[in-house]
């Protein structure tokens, strides 16, 4: 099977339609036929449910259609990423952060690195919503980013744990008496608690799973845009 191959197939599953899909792709619909049962032929399925009037996708399909789509945009990444290369443009870095890499010092340490080992790459850092990061690197508007995790990650983007830090509790003095105020803090002592979220919400939720309660927040993680 060809790239070709899948090519006539996500056309024609977008379409329904043989004629027409046989005109986007510029071949003749018994072309189009001979290829979609070359691929049939090939995965030991059936595709397509075709009668005079409908076109419709069998359960396979559907599954080899989302599996399909995910290799065309891996090949034309590789392809971009193979003209940027020709065209001198892989020299420049693009980074993406949260604020907190910065705070820790983690972004300026990898980024002096790197700078050290390869002087002639151009390095940019721009600081972006956490929840954006990983489509902005799957989507190839940016090439590194630096995170906290856990958070949910495409499939196809690998990661790194480059340090790890404690979750820290700010409370009002006073809030506990003197004999508690140097002991470990339960998650139940604080069920009736305000909460400003910090920018990783994670370690949040998981102190109030452990106390079996619902956390009330009054105020959302802050978030900064940078063009």
């Amino acid at each position: 099977m060809e790239l070709r191959h899948l090519r006539y197939f996500v056309v024609l599953a977008e379409e329904l339609h043989f004629t027409r899909a046989a005109e986007r792709l510029n071949i003749s619909p018994p072309t189009l036929t001979v290829q979609i049962q070359e691929i049939e032929r090939t995965l030991a399925a059936q595709l397509l449910v075709r009668t005079k009037r409908s076109v419709m996708l069998t359960s396979a399909a559907k599954v080899f259609l989302s599996e399909t789509q995910r290799v065309q945009e891996q090949f034309s990444r590789a392809e971009n990423a193979g003209r940027r290369a020709e065209r001198g443009e892989l020299r420049r870095i693009e980074i993406g952060y949260v604020g907190s890499a910065a705070y820790t010092g983690v972004l300026q340490d990898q980024m002096n690195r790197f700078i050290l080992e390869y002087p002639g790459v151009y390095l940019n850092a721009c600081e972006f919503p956490m929840e954006s990061l990983p489509h902005l690197i799957a989507d190839g508007e940016v090439d590194v980013g630096f995170v906290h995790l856990p958070m949910t990650l495409p499939p196809f983007l690998r990661h790194h744990v480059l340090a790890r830090d404690r979750f820290f509790l700010a409370m009002p003095a006073g809030t506990f008496d003197a004999a508690t105020e140097t002991a470990p803090v339960h998650p139940q002592q604080i069920s009736d608690a305000s909460f400003i979220m910090p920018e990783q919400k994670f370690g949040t939720f998981q102190v109030a799973r452990r106390g079996n309660f619902t956390p009330r927040i009054i105020s959302p993680p802050a978030v900064f845009w940078q063009s």
